[in-house]
């Protein structure tokens, strides 16, 4: 049986549950049919279903070494500047949660080509390919990832007991409020009794 998760603080309860009544208005309520998924895998020509088009070669590999990371070690972390007008401030990142949070898809299909993980924790676990698309309001990064494999980071949390809806739910950004309806459309309210 499936649980709804209670927020974490009282003033994070009205927002999250906004968000839930409004999606499921949206969609005419739970009996709706559930949203049909890709699955990550070889097909008949042995190659991965990366999902469309990625990144060439070259491209690829100079956008990483830009960006400080070896090409040749796609899961490593490295401690990154958070962003451009904030560059006293890191984050532990893989390249697959940089070009995720940065919404370069493009970038992140050649990573999973290579054999990037899409659902790996930095050292630190605070940061994975998931929670940084929504922090990055890239909800077709989100859709993308869920696709390939990724639906169980849909409701995981960071380190700081933080979900990526809590983050989704921080922002009145019009972007952000769809990723958040999305975040619950596809599970981040529900967990498996334990």
């Amino acid at each position: 049986s499936q649980l709804v998760r209670p927020c974490i603080c009282s003033f994070l309860r009205l927002p999250c549950l906004l968000l839930y009544f409004l999606a499921m208005s949206s969609i005419g309520g739970a009996d709706q049919p559930p949203v049909k998924k890709l699955k990550r895998g070889d097909d008949e020509t042995g190659t991965i279903n990366i999902g469309g088009p990625m990144e060439d070669e070259a491209t690829a590999r100079k956008k990483l070494e830009e960006v400080g990371f070896d090409p040749e070690k796609v899961n490593r972390t490295k401690m990154r500047p958070f962003d451009q007008e904030m560059p006293y401030t890191t984050w532990q990142a893989s390249p697959m949660t940089h070009f995720c949070r940065a919404g370069d898809l493009p970038m992140c299909r050649f990573l999973l080509a290579k054999g990037a993980s899409i659902t790996k924790a930095s050292d630190d676990g605070w940061w994975f390919p998931m929670i940084a698309a929504v922090r990055g309001g890239q909800l077709h990064v989100c859709k993308w990832l869920l696709d390939n494999g990724a639906a169980s980071d849909v409701g995981r949390r960071v380190g700081n007991d933080r979900s990526s809806l809590w983050y989704a739910t921080r922002s009145g950004d019009k972007k952000y409020f769809e990723i958040g309806k999305w975040l619950i459309l596809n599970g981040a309210l529900s967990v498996l009794d334990g």
